[in-house]
C-alpha cells in the first residue's frame, strides 16, 4: 500500500538525479538514502531530531539545492540522511527516500487510486471534482497532519495521517490510548521502520468514525506501543491509505482538510 513518486535531487555542483521516493506523510522531515548522499556529494550540515509516526529519532542532515517532485519545487530543503535498506530490501525496489510533510504541507496533494494517478496543486486551486465529497478536519502538530477518530467504545483519539503506514489495515491503535473494545482477533504482526521494529495483532473492531466517514467494521492492528515516546505529540496510532484504495482523496493540507469522493470511479466527463 505504499505509494512510490519520483524526486529529482540537484546537488551543490550541480549534478542532478532523478529517484523513487516513498510518500510518508507520517514524518515532518524528508528523509534520502546515504548512497545518495554519496552519489551527488552532498555535504554533512547539522545533527537533527526527527519526529515520526513511531516516535523520535536523531539523524544527521544535508542541504539539497534544488529538490523536485511532482511538479513542485523547492531551494535548500534540509533533509534528512538515513541508511533506508530496510524498505529497498523488504519492496524489492531501491528506496533513495521517504518524502515528507516538510515538503508536502505546501499543496494539496490528490490521489487518485481507480486511476493509479497522482498530483501535488498549489494551495489556492479549486476542487471541483470534490465539490460532493466527505470531509475530515485535520490538526496540524509538530508539521504532522492528525484527524480525529471516535472507537466503537466512544472514545476519542488522534491518528496521525500516514500515507507511508502500508499495512492492509485501516488503522493502527495503541492499545494503552484505545481502552477496553470489542476487539476480534485474526493473527500477528510486525510493524517496521526506520526507529526499529514492534509486535502487532491484526483483527477487526466494530466502527472507526472519522469526520463524515464510517468505516463499519473496521480491520486495525493493535499494539502497546507508546504514543511518540520522547515527544511531547500526543496520538493514538496512525491511519493509512488502505481505507480510501477504491476512492480519490484530496489532502488539503494549507486548510487542513481530507476531501474524499463519494463515488469510487470518476466519470469520464469529469
Amino acid at each position: 500500500m505504499n505509494i512510490f513518486v519520483p524526486v529529482t535531487i540537484t546537488g551543490p555542483k550541480g549534478r542532478s538525479e532523478t529517484v523513487d521516493f516513498i510518500l510518508d506523510s507520517g514524518s515532518n522531515c524528508t528523509t534520502i538514502d546515504s548512497s545518495v548522499m554519496l552519489e551527488l556529494a552532498l555535504i554533512p550540515y547539522r545533527i537533527s531530531r526527527n519526529l515520526t509516526a513511531a516516535g523520535t529519532a536523531i539523524r544527521s542532515t544535508t542541504q539539497i539545492a534544488h529538490f523536485c517532485s511532482l511538479s513542485q519545487c523547492t531551494e535548500n530543503l534540509e533533509v534528512l540522511v538515513d541508511d533506508l535498506s530496510l524498505y529497498t530490501n523488504g519492496y524489492g525496489r531501491r528506496v533513495a527516500g521517504l518524502l515528507a510533510m516538510d515538503f508536502l504541507k505546501e499543496y494539496i496533494l490528490v490521489i487518485d487510486f481507480p486511476n493509479s494517478k497522482i498530483g501535488l496543486l498549489p494551495a489556492d486551486t479549486e476542487l471541483k471534482y470534490f465539490a460532493k465529497s466527505k470531509m475530515v478536519s485535520m490538526i496540524s502538530d509538530k508539521n504532522l497532519a492528525l484527524v480525529e477518530a471516535v472507537l466503537p467504545n466512544g472514545k476519542i483519539i488522534r491518528l496521525i495521517f500516514d500515507t507511508g503506514y502500508d499495512s492492509l489495515a485501516d488503522a493502527l491503535l495503541y492499545e494503552s490510548a484505545s481502552g477496553e473494545m470489542s476487539f476480534v482477533q485474526t493473527g500477528n504482526s510486525e510493524i517496521k521502520d526506520q526507529n526499529g521494529s514492534y509486535a502487532a495483532r491484526f483483527g477487526t473492531i466494530q466502527s472507526l468514525k472519522i469526520g463524515e466517514i464510517l468505516l463499519a467494521p473496521a480491520s486495525v492492528q493493535l499494539s502497546k506501543q507508546v504514543s511518540a515516546e520522547s515527544s511531547s505529540l500526543e496520538y493514538a496510532g496512525m491511519i493509512g491509505i488502505f481505507p480510501f484504495r477504491d476512492r480519490m482523496i484530496a489532502l488539503d493540507y494549507p486548510n487542513l482538510k481530507l476531501l474524499v469522493s463519494i463515488q469510487s470511479q470518476p466519470s469520464s466527463k469529469e
